[in-house]
């Protein structure tokens, strides 16, 4: 299966001035167009490449009869997009796709325009395009889901108001630094985000103060910037401040309850969300109750409330359910003078229909989230953060066990008389724990026991596997004195004397700016040959293989369809193929890869999109992967079906009778 994916990186509102007409003879009734917005405002370099500006404006025409949006570009493109539906239409938007090329690096500015019937140009509206280089590291965080509340205020001489704004956010780079917005009043504020590096997705939140000396309406822009300067795509909402007007009395509301928050896909059959939320309204007027869903429909609901002036208010709202995915909503009043309250947000979960019912979650807690999970001599063992570590005969009676440690346990293995957990913590250290029993541990590797040039910081282990004759942990080193980023392997005959293999020989990159970066997270062994993924010094994914851990060959025959910059997240051998998890694109979908030779990968031939998975095993016949939400089976490889599992989405084996999978909680298959 091929896949466009579409890079969104950017949209950018720009006010332009509306053309006039004039002169005698016929009557001009050319267009005139504003508000220009579009997307991605970049892209990286591909030769021979193209990418999409999806283009939206704004426009009037008295002769009702736009016929084609066109745009110019410093790049030499004159493109013209015919436009249908448009006859008879006086005003409203129009949206045309541009394709332009991405061949040559470089900032383009652009002018897009319409055309009437008779061949009559609109004035013209300007934007901007870059082509970044191809090594250039790129990874612009991408914002969605705005919310703010208050939409109004009145006006106050020299008085101002705060507007509490928030917007969720994935950067793959994991260094967002600060939440812009510009207000279409003239305000351009910042609000560092200190706390957010480090993560790579999640919810940034910021007050502003804007003024309320001038009553109108007004537009602002909301953004995030990265460590590097690398800004989103751009959200965008208004605020209105009003004419001093003591009748003014917006109705306000509270305490939002709804269910459910998660349907099944059904192809016709909408879902109803029940809600009740408070309300006070001194003016006792409210008229309606608004519902603005993330999917583009808006809704007015009836308010039997005229003379209340406060209590609750129960309604319900149909949701389509045909397409699986996350999705929000907004609920609002409005009373008879068309004053809009705050608006309080809901969310609610499209889960596609599969075997999540084959599943089961232990009834046990976890002292902390669970990283990995491993079965041999009779016990499960499962290792998580803050050094946790878990054992249980049976999956029904676990015990907590001290590590000795308090860093993250990424990974555990075993062999038939020592059991391996490693690890790495936030300052860079890497640990590697053993256990004979699962009951003591004691470290048998420290990355910070070193001496000289044998030393590196920071340091990670994020997999260990047993291949029947020695374990093998990997991981990521800069060795003190390098810039250079280079895998760290190192191997064990008993899990107690370790060694490290091929030093500063697999290179990856001269860019590791946060220790949350994680370019090897997976190792596989076939019982002939070890895969072990990463990415190049170009941000390209490339997959090194030996025979003994000592001596490796680079591959890159990855095919077009692997994520820029992604290495694989996992992979593993069964069936006679190997098995590979890809990180999240751009456009959606987290492709999965097949290689019977270590060398040569074949993308998955499913339709719809994957989501995201963190982990893959196998059986006989049949693979298994797990992620944050869901689980995803296949006999090959190459054709997934999905289904809903959540909380257990970090690891999973197969033990010979059921999966077991663990995260912030612990499931196992029926």
């Amino acid at each position: 299966m091929r896949r466009i994916v579409k890079l969104i990186l950017g949209s950018l509102l720009v006010l332009g001035l509306l053309s006039c007409g004039g002169g005698g003879g016929e009557p001009d009734h050319s267009p005139a167009i504003s508000n220009l917005r579009y997307s991605q405002a970049a892209a990286v370099q591909a030769s021979g490449g193209t990418a999409s500006i999806d283009v939206l404006v704004d426009f009037t025409d008295t002769g009702a009869d736009v016929a084609s949006a066109r745009m110019t570009s410093s790049a030499g493109a004159d493109l013209t997009i015919p436009v249908s539906g448009m006859s008879g239409t006086t005003n409203g938007t129009v949206s045309a796709p541009f394709v332009v090329s991405i061949d040559k690096a470089g900032k383009y500015t652009f002018d897009v325009w319409l055309e009437d019937g008779r061949g009559g140009a609109s004035n013209r509206l300007s934007g901007a395009f870059e082509v970044l280089p191809r090594d250039t590291t790129y990874h612009p965080p991408m914002v969605s889901g705005l919310k703010y509340a208050p939409a109004t205020a009145v006006r106050s001489a020299n008085g101002t108001v705060s507007i509490n704004a928030s917007l969720d956010f994935a950067d793959t780079g994991a260094d967002v630094a600060s939440l812009r917005l510009t207000t279409s009043a003239g305000a351009d504020l910042t609000v560092p985000l200190g706390a957010l590096n480090g993560l790579s997705s999640g919810t940034a939140a910021g007050m502003f103060v804007v003024s309320t000396d001038v009553a109108g309406k007004y537009t602002f822009e909301a953004w995030l910037v990265d460590s590097a300067g690398t800004e989103s795509n751009r959200l965008s909402g208004t605020f209105e401040v009003l004419a001093s007007d003591t009748t003014y009395h917006p109705p306000s509301i509270a305490n939002l309850r709804y269910s459910p928050t998660e349907a099944f896909q059904a192809a016709s059959d909408p879902v109803q969300i029940g809600f009740t939320v408070d309300y006070a309204d001194t003016g006792g007027d409210i008229a309606s109750a608004r519902v603005a869903i993330s999917t583009g429909a808006e809704l007015a609901l009836p308010t039997p409330m005229a003379g209340s002036k406060s209590g609750s208010f129960s309604s319900s709202f149909a949701v389509q359910v045909a397409t699986v995915g996350k999705y929000t909503f907004e609920i609002s009043f409005v009373d008879d003078r068309g004053s809009v309250s705050n608006r309080l947000a809901g969310a609610y979960e499209v889960l596609p229909t599969g075997q999540a019912a084959t599943w089961a979650k232990v009834s046990v807690t976890p002292p902390a989230e669970l990283l990995s999970v491993g079965l041999g001599g009779g016990q499960y063992v499962a290792v998580g953060r803050l050094g946790a570590v878990m054992t249980s005969p049976d999956l029904v009676d676990w015990t907590v066990r001290p590590s000795g440690v308090s860093h993250a346990l990424r990974s555990v293995a075993m062999s038939a008389s020592r059991i391996v957990a490693v690890g790495d913590n936030t300052a860079g250290e890497a640990v590697v724990i053993s256990s004979v029993d699962g009951a003591a541990w004691s470290v048998q590797y420290n990355s910070s026991n070193c001496q000289g040039g044998a030393c590196a910081s920071p340091t990670q282990l994020s997999r260990v596997i047993w291949t029947g004759t020695q374990f093998i942990a990997v991981g990521m080193e800069r060795p003190v004195g390098s810039a250079m980023v280079y895998a760290l392997v190192l191997t064990s005959p008993d899990g107690v004397t370790w060694t490290k293999r091929a030093p500063r020989a697999l290179s990856i990159s001269d860019e590791w700016s946060h220790p949350n970066q994680r370019w090897i997270t997976s190792i596989a062994w076939s019982g002939s040959l070890l895969v072990l993924p990463s990415i190049d010094n170009n941000w390209e994914p490339v997959v090194w293989t030996s025979s003994d851990a000592e001596t490796w060959t680079l591959g890159r025959d990855l095919t077009n369809d692997v994520v820029w910059s992604m290495p694989f997240v996992d992979v593993t051998w069964g069936n006679g193929r190997f098995v590979a998890v890809d990180g999240p694109a751009f456009g959606g979908d987290s492709p999965m890869f097949t290689s019977v030779d270590g060398f040569r990968w074949q993308p998955d031939t499913t339709i719809p999109n994957l989501p995201m998975m963190n982990a893959v095993t196998s059986k006989p016949g049949e693979f298994v992967a797990v992620g944050a939400s869901y689980l995803q089976t296949s006999p090959d490889g190459l054709q997934w079906t999905v289904s809903p599992l959540k909380g257990c989405g970090n690891d999973v084996l197969w033990d010979g009778t059921r999966y077991v999978a663990v995260g912030t909680s612990i499931c196992k298959s029926q």
